[in-house]
């Protein structure tokens, strides 16, 4: 990345001297997509908020060639620069700003959708409802996220009975996990399960009927939301199945020993699976579990500074020296 930054600016220097003066449509043209693409190094390089000024430098130029060039190939490009600038101002938890811009990349994307209209472009709306609903619930409007949610659901159904694009699993998964963390918010929690139990059977025909073993992660982190919370609100029982899905799931990925070293959100997890089997009564269960916890903790103590872990490993600790 620090490279190209140097080609970079040598084309920026080329385009805004020699080319512009002889093609400025051309140059215009050209540097938008330098500028969008140098954003890139630069996120890369040092960090979201310092690239910003680039994206706006190549929204600038797409919105002033909006007259000037083919609208659709203009209106795509600029599409492109609001929905990456919406992602980082989101990332920077700058939420109000990356609802505005992400409300103006949707807008396009509707015009788009009704001058074009292909499967691809239709995707991308249905995925920037998406990434709406998951601000508005972050802002606490948690009605106004689950009609974005809702129009994410409603453009993809529609695609795979309309279109035949019976390839949508992942998209469909992501946005019921990201409806389903919106509803533990508004209190249903319910409803929130039964959206994160429809979204894993999805990623579960992916992993094991289509072969994607890669999706696996995700389906732990859509489980883990759902697990985290039946654990806080006392469903112990809801709980452990969840988390014995997530045990497995870690199994089929690595060695045992590694899935409490692999990263804090495992090691969390399987302190978590373990309390519940102790609660309900499992404690040879249990008993598997927590010398591995302990050898993890002995081998990397700052695991401990996770609160959700600090007030249960006591608990696991008085039962390793009980014997267990």
């Amino acid at each position: 990345f620090k490279e190209s930054l140097e080609y970079y600016d040598r084309a920026i220097t080329l385009y805004e001297g020699h080319v512009h003066s002889y093609n400025p449509i051309l140059a215009q043209q050209q540097l938008a997509i330098i500028f969008c693409n140098k954003s890139i190094s630069i996120e890369n390089l040092q960090g979201q908020a310092p690239s910003l000024p680039l994206l706006d430098e190549s929204i600038k130029r797409w919105t002033n060639l909006l007259t000037k060039r083919g609208r659709n190939y203009v209106v795509s490009q600029l599409v492109r620069c609001y929905a990456n600038k919406a992602t980082r101002l989101h990332h920077l938890n700058r939420l109000d700003e990356a609802l505005v811009i992400l409300d103006q990349a949707i807008e396009l994307w509707r015009e788009m959708t009704e001058s074009i209209g292909t499967s691809k472009l239709k995707l991308e709306l249905a995925m920037g409802f998406m990434t709406r609903g998951s601000i508005l619930e972050q802002l606490g409007r948690g009605l106004e996220s689950l009609e974005s949610s809702d129009r994410a659901l409603e453009i993809i159904d529609k695609l795979v009975k309309v279109e035949g694009r019976s390839d949508l699993y992942m998209e469909r998964a992501l946005v019921l996990a990201n409806r389903s963390v919106t509803l533990r918010g508004l209190g249903r929690l319910e409803e929130s399960s039964a959206m994160v139990s429809e979204a894993a059977g999805l990623l579960e025909i992916m992993i094991y009927r289509d072969g994607q073993g890669h999706m696996r992660q995700l389906l732990i982190n859509v489980l883990s939301q759902d697990a985290f919370a039946q654990f806080n609100t006392g469903n112990i029982e809801a709980a452990e199945h969840l988390y014995r899905q997530i045990y497995n799931t870690y199994l089929e990925m690595m060695d045992e020993a590694d899935v409490f070293r692999v990263h804090g959100d495992a090691f969390r997890q399987m302190v978590h699976f373990a309390v519940i089997l102790l609660r309900l009564g499992r404690k040879e269960e249990s008993g598997k579990l927590i010398p591995g916890i302990w050898e993890a903790l002995e081998a990397d103590p700052e695991l401990m500074t996770d609160i959700s872990v600090q007030s249960k490993v006591p608990e696991l600790i008085e039962e390793l020296r009980r014997g267990y």
